[in-house]
């Protein structure tokens, strides 16, 4: 399997995200809009909490929840008393921020969503569309943005002064963790992929009689790496496929293989060069191990500072609870019941994302490699369409159109056409990330593997 190089790119987090980033998303819930200060006259009825007297209402969780329904941050609704509690943490933190004399001005907000257009390869116009189809204004949007700024330089300015990356830290994580840190064997190959076993007998033909490998890639080969010869780069075992990859690590430097069928066409392998296991130096460590401690330290210090300002706040809760709409589950996935979609005799998993959402960049690498390993072993059969640009990732093939039969199952199960969306066998579903406000990508593989898994027993 090729390592497609043509056109993935590596969507980065907009720079007001930068030094407190993930603490937010996990204890805040920013992920989704807040939209309390735009409701229709009249809605605002029933008060449901007070933060040093400044009021909540019920309104205002009502409306995050029906964002959340279209939006891809959360696979799940989460019940009233979790919004309540984002919504009293957010409060308290823009009243501290603006007891410090904090404020944002228009440029830091500018200067903000520019850096996320640019990064995130979008225009405002797109961006005022997407907000359009989630029936939010963008001065609505900007308002609560310019808010939300606020509370990222609260936390700026009184919890990043704290936290401790000196040197002398970091060299005593990496002493107390250095079997986290080690490089995997690696190997370097190239490959030519043609679709019939015959083309690639022919090709083997004139590589054994004395044919340029480079050359022959250029001239046969059907995937992305073949203007560079054939050649996939590094890579180490669980990136391509298993097949693959066990006959290319079986090569000797220098020699080629013979012809290798795998699920995406027939290859002619040659291992460019190999590296074996070893150590990292802590050099190589020192960048994952600063964003590790700063991470946990800002989660502590946040956590903390949270406590010391809910304490010495005057908070009174109204809520009553309302009674959960029940719908039948498994794992993090809705069951909408059915009968099982089938390809071959085998279920198919489908994954729906687009190239410019940061939420799906999480998550693909997880979904990936667990749907790899079942297709692997031919249990399943797997797509990953990538929306806007109508390429499958599972492929090493760079496509350009997502059939038209997978449009239409995409927009009936996720009207609201948020991603990423999850389709197993036609059958379960589910709508964003389930655990990335924990940052916990093994407990999606997990998910992942469960619904998978049961799947395989209904078939």
């Amino acid at each position: 399997m090729a390592k497609k190089k043509s056109k993935k790119s590596i969507i980065r987090k907009p720079v007001f995200m930068a030094l407190i980033g993930l603490a937010i998303v996990v204890l805040l819930g920013v992920a989704f809009i807040l939209v309390r200060h735009y409701l229709p006259k009249g809605t605002q009825s029933e008060i449901v909490a007070t933060v040093n007297g400044e009021p909540i209402y019920y309104s205002e969780i009502q409306q995050i929840k029906d964002l959340i329904s279209k939006s891809p941050v959360s696979g799940q609704i989460p019940n009233d008393s979790v919004i309540l509690d984002q919504l009293i943490n957010n409060r308290v933190l823009q009243q501290a921020a603006k007891a410090k004399g904090l404020s944002v001005g228009e440029k830091e907000y500018t200067d903000t969503m520019t850096a996320y257009f640019t990064q995130t390869q979008t225009t405002e116009a797109d961006f005022k569309k997407l907000l359009e189809q989630q029936n939010v204004s963008f001065d609505a949007f900007k308002k609560d943005m310019m808010e939300r700024l606020l509370i990222l330089k609260y936390l700026n300015v009184t919890l990043t002064p704290q936290i401790d990356l000196s040197e002398a830290k970091l060299r005593a994580y990496f002493d107390a963790n250095k079997a986290s840190f080690k490089v995997p064997a690696k190997i370097h190959a190239a490959h030519i992929i043609v679709n019939s076993s015959e083309k690639a007998q022919t090709i083997l033909a004139e590589l054994k009689a004395g044919g340029n490998f480079s050359v022959l890639a250029k001239k046969y080969s059907f995937d992305s790496s073949a203007p560079n010869g054939g050649d996939l780069g590094w890579f180490q075992e669980g990136d391509l496929d298993a097949t693959f990859y066990q006959a290319a690590s079986a090569l000797d430097v220098g020699k080629i293989s013979g012809v290798v069928k795998t699920q995406y066409g027939y290859h002619i392998i040659k291992l460019l060069d190999r590296s074996l296991p070893r150590d990292m130096t802590f050099d190589e460590a020192k960048a994952d191990i600063e964003s590790q401690l700063r991470l946990q330290q800002q989660n502590t210090l946040l956590l903390k500072d949270l406590a010391d300002l809910k304490a010495k706040a005057t908070i009174k809760t109204m809520l009553v609870a309302k009674p959960a709409a029940t719908t039948t589950k498994l794992a993090s996935f809705d069951d909408k019941g059915g009968d099982i979609c089938k390809e071959n005799g085998k279920p198919i998993i489908r994954l729906f994302t687009t190239s410019t959402c940061p939420h799906c960049l999480w998550v693909k690498d997880g979904f990936d490699s667990v749907v790899k390993d079942y297709v692997d072993k031919g249990k399943i059969a797997a797509y990953h369409w990538q929306l806007d640009t109508g390429d499958d990732l599972l492929t090493p093939i760079v496509e350009t159109a997502v059939p038209t039969t997978e449009k239409d199952l995409f927009t009936k199960v996720n009207p609201g056409r948020g991603v990423p969306t999850f389709v197993f066998g036609c059958r379960y579903v589910r709508i964003g990330n389930f655990y990335e406000g924990q940052n916990d990508i093994a407990k999606e593989k997990a998910d992942f593997k469960e619904v998978i898994d049961a799947l395989l027993a209904q078939s």
